[in-house]
This record gives C-alpha cells, structure tokens and sequence, in this order.
C-alpha cells in the first residue's frame, strides 16, 4: 500500500463507505492512480450509485415479485452495491400515494421507473415489459435496473 493512505480502518459514516474504502484498496494493489482522493469515473458512477433511492413496488399477489427481487439483487451485486432498497406493497396504508400509480413489479431509481415508462393513475395491474431483446418479461431486467443506477 502506498504511504499517506490510511485506509486499514474501515469508515463507516454512511451506507457503503467501505466498499469504496475496499474498492480504492483493490485499485491501488493493481497500481491503479487515486490522486488526492478523487476516484476515477468508473469509481464516481458507483459512488452516484450507492447515494441513490431504489424502490420496488409491488403488490402481494404478483407472481412476479421474486422474479423482479431477484434481477435487483443481480444488478445490485454486479455494481457491487449494499443489496438494499424501498420495498412498497402498493395495498399498504404506509406505501406513499405515487407508489399506487405504478403496476407491480416496478423498480425505481430516484423515483423514476427503470424503463422510462409514465404511470398509469391507479394501476391496479401486474406490468409487462418487453425486454431488449424483444421477448416479454414479467420483471425488469438486471441490465435495465444497472443502467439506471448508473445513469447521471
């Protein structure tokens, strides 16, 4: 490790801290460059990422809750992101009034939906996407879900 970093004792100060303590560590042992404590861009998109709101609204009986939990955990993980969110059942008196807008499932990334889609004024329904692919899906896709945490 190179002198001047004191980074042997984790920061926990907010969520996920000491994932980007690990990750300029690893970066680092591969002679990587973190100049005066700024990360590169690849580092600043994971950071955006880890201040980010994820939400996923559902309701109850969708038979396509576990399969839209699943996609955010993979897409989480492959950010290497804490595998946190909002969960929202759309029938619950603490659910917020906009999460009653939305079909189940969906996820959203600083409150808007992962796949550009509006809403649809109390969409009582289980939503269908068509992937990039073209093939229908009950649940947005891994992919999708990472190009929102990304996205500026």
């Amino acid at each position: 490790m190179r002198e001047g970093l004191a980074l042997r004792r984790p920061l926990t100060t907010y969520q996920g801290t000491e994932l980007i303590m690990r990750t300029v560590i690893r970066k680092l042992g591969q002679g990587g460059q973190v100049v005066a404590g700024l990360l590169d861009q690849q580092h600043l998109r994971m950071l955006r990422g880890m201040m980010k709101t994820v939400e996923l609204i559902i309701d109850r009986g969708c038979p396509n809750v576990e399969v839209a939990r699943a996609e955010l955990r993979r897409a989480l993980s492959d950010l290497e992101l804490p595998l946190q969110w909002q969960e929202w059942d759309r029938e619950s008196a603490e659910a917020p009034t906009y999460a009653r807008e939305y079909g189940s499932p969906t996820v959203l990334v600083d409150g808007r939906d992962v796949v550009g889609e509006g809403t649809e004024a109390d969409a009582n329904c289980c939503r269908v996407y068509v992937g990039r692919d073209g093939r229908i899906r009950g649940a947005p896709s891994a992919e999708e879900i990472r190009d929102a945490l990304v996205r500026d």
